[in-house]
């Protein structure tokens, strides 16, 4: 019996196997699927369907409340703190990068391109300086590089775009081979992937920093319509663009190995973002799928496509931003001082007490969501479509996520704040998001950085 069930199994994986390769046409391996730690379920914002969630935000006793079966996390308040939001760009903004003294380089809608001086933002009389006011006519992206130091816009027709690159330094235009579809910034370096081709099947990478040498294709597929989003320096995740009506794949390309393997196949509603692998984390991803019952799923997923933590609340990954968060230090303060007879030893004594320094604590992976109040309303619209052609807009509470345990902090619950969470990033301990009500740039500051 037991070799039956064995025979049995092998026929599925090498049919599974045989459907990929099929489907797709790469040129190159199927990667084989690995062991995987089991899937958890964690405490998050929301538990149940429907509702409109309304509630206070921050401080000791903090609460909220839901219509329709929502209910907030018990105690996912910061206790006794009070966490900060501001305007920081009040001009429309389409991509955006802070970088370490604060200072912040834009890019509008129209493609021009401005910097705010650290400290200035939104406030009266800010410091806002023009670095580019060539308008751009009919922009479909625009992304800033890992560094900020270099902006990618693509524009003209869907079919066969145009593409440039403004590099900040010098205030200059570079333009880029015609065709590049749905172009993606390497995460840690100038490369740039990009699907081009007949039908945009071919999947290719160019070095931004050497402009003037040809793109390197790496492998055609027959899937059409992909998009290239970069998951480490060596592997790139591959999707359908997301469609509640229609099944996508969901698959990740090794540079190293010439591999290609399978995270999701024929899935509607398929999207996702990632945290690339680092030397403390796995490759985690968000994703966002519709079942065959209409049913919409969140969770977070391995690049095999194992479920590590299965989330029960519903938004759209396009609303989150991954960060690595480091655990609260311990408390080192001394608790007593030591006496002495002698004004030396007590001097001693001070400065041994003042050089002693948190250690350093565990990160984990975590992520900022903008999770909508009405759930029932999001939950039944067609996602992510109406979400993406502006049929839909939401007002979202705000929180911080623990990918590791499941625990939640609510960071913003104000209804007051009409916020529709869009294009979040995490720049110097804060959290950076567009409004898509009027399109103009906030900062939150969590009051703690500890979770």
């Amino acid at each position: 019996m037991k070799r039956l069930i064995y025979i049995i199994l092998g026929i599925v994986i090498l049919a599974g196997v045989g459907f990929l390769v099929f489907i797709f046409g790469f040129k190159g391996n199927v990667g084989s699927l690995t062991n995987l730690p089991a899937a958890v379920t964690g405490s998050l914002p929301f538990v149940g369907g429907g509702g409109t969630q309304t509630g206070t935000t921050g401080g000791a006793g903090a609460s909220a409340s839901s219509s329709g079966g929502g209910a907030l996390m018990p105690g996912a308040a910061n206790q006794g703190s009070v966490n900060t939001l501001s305007v920081v760009a009040s001009s429309p903004v389409l991509d955006y990068f802070i970088n370490a003294s604060g200072t912040i380089t834009a890019i509008s809608p129209n493609g021009t391109i401005l910097a705010v001086a650290a400290g200035t933002a939104g406030a009266a009389g800010n410091q806002t300086s023009s670095l580019s006011s060539i308008e751009i006519k009919d922009i479909i992206s625009a992304r800033f590089s890992y560094d900020g130091k270099m902006i990618l816009a693509n524009f003209g027709a869907r079919t066969n775009p145009q593409s440039s690159i403004f590099t900040v330094a010098n205030k200059t235009w570079t333009p880029l081979p015609a065709g590049m579809i749905a172009p993606s910034w390497s995460l840690s370096n100038s490369r740039i992937a990009f699907m081009a081709g007949a039908s945009s099947t071919t999947l290719y990478t160019l070095n931004a920093a050497l402009p003037g040498r040809a793109p390197t294709a790496l492998l055609t597929l027959r899937a059409q319509d992909l998009v290239p989003q970069w998951l480490s320096g060596t592997q790139i995740v591959l999707s359908g663009r997301p469609t509640a009506y229609a099944g996508g794949p969901m698959l990740v390309y090794d540079l190293v190995k010439g591999t290609l393997s399978p995270i999701a196949l024929d899935s509607p509603g398929l999207m996702s973002i990632w945290v690339g692998s680092t030397s403390s984390t796995i490759p985690l991803g968000l994703i966002f799928s519709r079942s065959a019952s209409g049913a919409y799923a969140l969770a977070l997923d391995d690049t095999a496509g194992a479920t590590m933590q299965a989330l029960n609340f519903l938004t759209l990954p396009s609303k989150c931003a991954f960060t690595i968060a480091r655990e609260t230090p311990v408390n080192l303060s001394a608790s007593s001082t030591a006496t002495s007879s002698t004004a030396g030893t007590t001097a001693a004594t001070d400065k041994k007490t003042a050089q002693k320094t948190p250690p350093l604590m565990p990160t984990y992976p975590a992520l900022y969501c903008g999770i909508p109040r009405d759930t029932a309303a999001f939950s039944s619209a067609a996602l992510p479509d109406a979400y993406d052609q502006m049929a839909l807009y939401t007002s979202d509470d705000i929180y911080l996520i623990n990918a590791a345990s499941g625990a939640a902090t609510a960071l913003m619950t104000d209804t007051n704040q009409n916020l529709d969470v869009s294009d979040p990033k995490v720049f110097n301990g804060s959290l950076y998001f567009v409004n898509r009500y009027n399109q103009e740039l906030y900062q939150l500051t969590p009051a703690s950085s500890g979770q």
